[in-house]
């Protein structure tokens, strides 16, 4: 299976020498509504961006290392990378081995950055957990009340600040919120399958019912190709009617699962593009996941 892959096109220090990044050093005096000096935070994805944006709010300098589409198993970080991670008063990262550098980033600096990884703070493991952690609503609000935790920790004067940065974040997800419960009470028991596993733990929140053969998923997540017999059970679900909704990631590429695509339209089914990242044209994480819970919505009402 072919990774989709892009040239990096976030904001990059032209200076790369450790340290060299002017954007690195947090005021030494509180900004807007912070009572105190703001923190460094270095987020190690942009999936996690936003959720850390909003609850630091004044309180956090946040600098996100990757943030366009490029596969993150295999990013190499800069020199003006590790800096910030390594001069961060608290790192946030995935794990779960989707940003794997991170840790070797830190293992290398003399850091004094807390780490908020995020299998850890869900009680999950690397191994053959979804790293897709950002797709659990669970985990989603589960991540924030650790971060939230955290900020306090390291600046108990602004504890007042952080909780209610919290609430409003609260407050800007329960469309989301109400969303998931609500195509779950409407379609919990819908059968899908999926080029990959990027949408499964939001699949499983919605109730909805995994019909990718075993074998294909083994394989895509090994990023492997898939062996023959397990394509032809995939080819055959589909050509049957044994789903009713077909996800796709338009991120992965590949023969396989072109096929897949092109067979699941000439049978018919409803094909629900589902990304892996936050495009730009999306201003929130929480209106990238309600399009994309509306499209699924859209396709199973069919």
């Amino acid at each position: 299976m072919v990774r989709y892959r892009s040239v990096r096109t976030g904001a990059v220090c032209l200076v790369v020498a450790l340290g060299a990044c002017a954007s690195s050093t947090p005021s030494a005096t509180p900004v807007g509504n912070c009572p105190v000096p703001p923190r460094r935070i270095a987020v190690s994805v942009d999936q996690w961006r936003e959720l850390v944006e909003r609850l630091a709010g004044d309180c956090g300098d946040v600098t996100t290392i990757l943030t366009t589409t490029a596969d993150p198993h295999d990013f190499e970080p800069t020199p003006a990378d590790i800096a910030a991670l390594s001069d961060a008063d608290v790192v946030v990262e995935n794990g779960l081995g989707y940003d794997p550098w991170v840790d070797r980033s830190l293992a290398v600096a003399d850091h004094r950055a807390t780490v908020l990884d995020v299998g850890r703070v869900v009680g999950v493991r690397t191994g053959t957990a979804n790293p897709h952690r950002w797709y659990r609503p669970a985990d989603v609000h589960r991540m924030a009340r650790a971060v939230t935790a955290e900020l306090v920790r390291h600046d108990p004067r602004a504890g007042t600040y952080f909780r209610k940065q919290a609430r409003r974040w609260d407050a800007s997800m329960h469309r989301y919120d109400t969303t998931v419960a609500a195509l779950r009470a409407r379609h919990a028991g819908a059968r899908y399958a999926a080029t990959e596993g990027v949408f499964d733990l939001m699949a499983h929140a919605l109730g909805l019912v995994n019909r990718t053969p075993t074998g294909y998923e083994r394989a895509v997540s090994n990023e492997s190709e898939p062996g023959p017999a397990d394509l032809a059970a995939f080819e055959s679900r589909v050509r049957s009617g044994a789903i009713d909704v077909f996800i796709d990631n338009p991120q992965t590429q590949g023969s396989i699962p072109d096929r897949l695509r092109v067979l699941a339209k000439r049978a018919s089914v409803p094909v629900v593009e589902i990304t892996e990242s936050q495009p730009a044209r999306f201003a929130t994480f929480a209106a990238w996941q309600l399009d994309q819970l509306h499209r699924i919505d859209r396709a199973l009402s069919r």
